[in-house]
């Protein structure tokens, strides 16, 4: 080969870019049994917890209407996500004598997810199903904006008042909880809202909160205050599943793999880039 060098490095990239793997998470409750597909190259603890919350929320919503004989006493069958392995999302809405099936190849959100399940208390239900086919991009588009419009017609609006002050708790490290709070994720400490997206599960040094908040590591005490925050610069062609942190007594690491980037001491309330030797 006249250029060898040159065909391992497309070959490293090609593999990196294209190769997928389904993984899927499984969310199983008394009335309802929901998994989500997603590519590992993907991994996002966000949408992971997320999901968490939504079928345990979800699962009390059905509860109550097979409680008022709105819906019959049967599960729900409902599977999510896997948008990467087709270009366009399908849907499909049927029911047996055994259950409710729902399959959206996408990532809807809580409110769209209580729509579909209150669609099928109406009077005239009626099943519909279309798949992705990426030779026919223009029908599936026509397809998905005519269920939707048969969403909007039957069931403009979800009954979010049941959600209301309803939550989940994912992650509780004592004054710390990561929780599903009415209709998305919630971090407190000590009752003190924290915003921003959490990356990682936190861990604790002594009595202050590491957390990963949008890609900044933060120390926060017992109280919800910042105390000290780095951001962190990832490598090319990483995915959030290769990151770890770690505590070792008055230490704490992050880690691409095996390679420590980042370090924090205690003692000292400081950050150490690890590769610069820098601190912060």
């Amino acid at each position: 080969m006249k250029y060898p060098a040159l065909f391992v490095l497309f070959l490293i990239f090609s593999i990196h870019g294209f190769c997928t793997e389904r993984v899927y998470e499984n969310y199983k409750h008394s009335h309802l049994n929901m998994s989500f597909c997603f590519n590992y190259s993907d991994y996002d603890l966000q949408q992971i917890w997320y999901y968490e919350g939504v079928s345990a929320l979800l699962n009390e919503y059905i509860c109550e209407k097979v409680d008022n004989g709105e819906l019959q006493n049967k599960k729900f069958e409902i599977s999510l996500g896997c948008i990467i392995f087709g270009g366009h999302p399908s849907i499909h809405i049927s029911k047996s004598s055994q259950a409710y099936y729902v399959f959206v190849h996408d990532e809807p959100n809580l409110e769209y997810i209580a729509r579909i399940i209150d669609e099928f208390t109406i009077p005239k239900w009626q099943s519909f199903t279309y798949h992705n086919d990426p030779d026919k991009m223009e029908l599936d588009t026509v397809m998905k904006k005519r269920y939707n419009h048969r969403l909007d017609r039957n069931v403009p609006k979800p009954n979010l008042s049941f959600f209301k002050n309803k939550s989940v708790p994912l992650i509780q490290l004592d004054e710390l909880c990561l929780d599903f709070f009415e209709t998305d994720l919630r971090l407190t400490i000590h009752d003190k809202v924290i915003d921003g997206e959490v990356v990682q599960p936190p861990l604790k040094v002594r009595d202050r909160y590491v957390v990963n908040i949008n890609d900044t590591l933060k120390i926060i005490d017992n109280l919800g205050n910042v105390l000290k925050e780095i951001a962190i610069i990832k490598p090319s062609y990483s995915m959030d599943s290769e990151f770890i942190m770690k505590v070792f007594g008055n230490w704490v690491n992050y880690y691409y793999w095996k390679t420590p980037l980042i370090s924090y001491n205690y003692e000292n309330n400081r950050f150490y880039r690890v590769d610069r030797e820098e601190k912060k």
